[in-house]
């Protein structure tokens, strides 16, 4: 990194230098911020990876609004041991003689034109945000003992300039469009000059990549990764895709037409954004409901962290229907459903999935009364169904195979309802507890109180909580279910321990750990051919 780091600090000057005069330059042609609608422009269409980071100063400010001073310090002393790092052959420093000007960037990977992967197939493209500034980043350069020589060669009306440094790197660089593109090799800055002259490029492509271009919906966004190809990330020299890749994987990866991920900074705090343009035939194979969400509104408040979705026996399916071209993962599925009959008599197939066709929840808890009050958390399982009798009728054999010698069973009531409590000798509280709670809805408490659960309504839910509406109110619906993670109330439990086994923590982790209050993740599909995930995380604000 610090190679590719001195050598485009050292295209800028030189470039810059080389055209004409530096004060005729800078006079003539304005400041512009390079966005990745136009840094597509000049990118050839076959490019298979671009990359897009802000550098504004206004832009990255904003995260003066969340976190500790402690989170301020680590981000500020990274930043210093970047420059250090990547900028200490130069004899500059980004924040003075760089970050003033620098009007964002665009790295762009193209396929070796030989098919042999060189490492150097790539065009940096950069924006000048502030002319004035960027000139005096030129002046001092031009006393720079970095460059033994330069040469000039016109290429399609546009001037190229060779340059190689003390160290023995070579480059290239020229001025396009008031942006300074730069790349090791020349044939590669020459087919962005093509493309400026009318070549195909990324932004002629938008029918395929609908989301380039855009800033994926995000407020303030950051940086953004494209990946146009996935395949042809994974060829080899020769163009062969690793031997180890199933079928199906490879089936999954070719129905993938392009990935855009995008991180932003937003009101309450980070967001990541993956959007995958996909095959709606491919699609349309896997089975995918979206959730309603509905059992959140039977978890109490006092939830930790929650993982739901909808129907077990989709995804179950899904997987026999891709095990089906992969010798492999077929003999890893026939191995579980030998597994589970041999040790607990059931039919993985129609036993123990074929009945969870319904939403599902798995959630960590911190209950009132907790059975393991050192450790203060429980669990909770959730399952809807419409086939009651095939679930009774396993979890009755369950109950036979579990019971001897090690646990017994006892049946009681919780309120209205029946339930089945799973106990260990030495114990007087149940290790689990379930019951239905509704015809269709099959729930288990585990190392708490089931009365915890029956009394849920929705507003002292989890559902109805202030940490998790904050988080689901800006993740996007219909969607296929929730993660969440209420980082505050697992803090403020961990730090409660006698181990206190966050203070354990390296004083970086610990730092980012106690600015962050939730996380949320959520998958969608907005369009026939689009998949999303969205990954926000809520920040503490900055209080001073």
């Amino acid at each position: 990194m610090s190679r590719i780091t001195r050598l485009a600090v050292t295209a800028l000057g030189v470039v810059a230098i080389a055209a004409g005069g530096v004060y005729a330059y800078f006079r003539f042609v304005g400041g512009r911020e390079l966005t990745l609608a136009a840094g597509a422009e000049l990118v050839p269409a076959d490019a298979t990876v671009v990359t897009h980071v802000q550098t504004s100063e206004q832009a990255w400010s904003q995260f003066a609004r969340f976190g500790t001073p402690e989170v301020h310090q680590l981000f500020a002393e990274n930043v210093q041991q970047w420059g250090q790092e990547n900028l200490s052959d130069t004899e500059l420093d980004y924040q003075t003689d760089i970050a003033p000007w620098l009007g964002n960037v665009m790295f762009a990977a193209l396929p070796a034109a030989d098919a042999i992967p060189t490492g150097e197939n790539f065009v940096a493209i950069v924006g000048i945000r502030n002319k004035l500034k960027a000139l005096d980043f030129v002046e001092g350069f031009k006393d720079s003992n970095d460059i033994v020589s330069t040469e000039k060669r016109d290429y399609q009306g546009i001037e190229i300039t060779s340059f190689e440094t003390a160290e023995g790197d070579t480059a290239n660089a020229a001025f396009i469009e008031q942006f300074i593109v730069f790349s090791p090799d020349g044939t590669v800055l020459e087919r962005v000059i093509d493309t400026f002259r009318g070549e195909p490029s990324l932004a002629t492509t938008a029918e395929k990549n609908a989301f380039l271009g855009d800033d994926l919906g995000l407020q303030q966004p950051l940086a953004q990764l494209y990946l146009a190809d996935l395949t042809a990330l994974l060829r080899d020299a020769s163009g062969n895709l690793p031997s180890d890749l199933s079928p199906e994987v490879l089936e999954s990866l070719e129905a993938i037409e392009s990935i855009a991920v995008g991180v932003g900074l937003e009101d309450l705090g980070l967001r990541v954004r993956a959007l995958a343009a996909v095959d709606p035939e491919w699609v349309a194979q896997v089975q995918t409901n979206t959730s309603d969400n509905k059992l959140l509104e039977r978890l109490p408040a006092n939830t930790l962290a929650v993982l739901n979705g909808e129907g077990l026996v989709q995804g179950w399916q899904n997987a026999n229907v891709q095990a089906e071209s992969d010798p492999q993962a077929q003999q890893a599925l026939d191995a579980a459903r030998q597994l589970v009959r041999n040790n607990l008599g059931l039919d993985l197939d129609r036993e123990v999935f074929g009945w969870m066709d319904g939403e599902f929840a798995f959630a960590i808890v911190a209950p009132d009364a907790p059975f393991e009050p050192q450790l203060g958390l429980g669990g909770v399982l959730m399952l809807e169904t419409s086939d009651r009798a095939t679930s009774e009728k396993a979890l009755a054999q369950v109950d036979t195979l579990v019971g001897l010698p090690f646990i017994r069973q006892r049946q009681t009531t919780v309120g209205s309802t029946e339930v089945t409590e799973w106990l260990v000798p030495t114990e007087q509280q149940p290790v689990a507890t379930r019951g239905w709670l509704q015809d269709d809805l099959m729930v288990w408490a585990i190392a708490m109180p089931f009365a915890e659960i029956t009394g849920v309504t929705e507003p002292d839910s989890l559902a109805g909580s202030k940490a998790f509406q904050e988080v689901a109110g800006a993740l996007p619906t219909p969607n296929f279910g929730y993660a969440f993670i209420n980082v505050t109330a697992v803090r403020d439990r961990l730090n409660a321990l006698p181990q206190t086994p966050l203070q354990q923590l390296p004083p970086e982790a610990l730092a980012i750990t106690e600015s962050v209050r939730a996380l949320g993740l959520t998958a969608s599909q907005p369009q026939p051919d689009r998949s999303q995930l969205d990954i926000l995380v809520t920040l503490e604000a900055n209080v001073q």
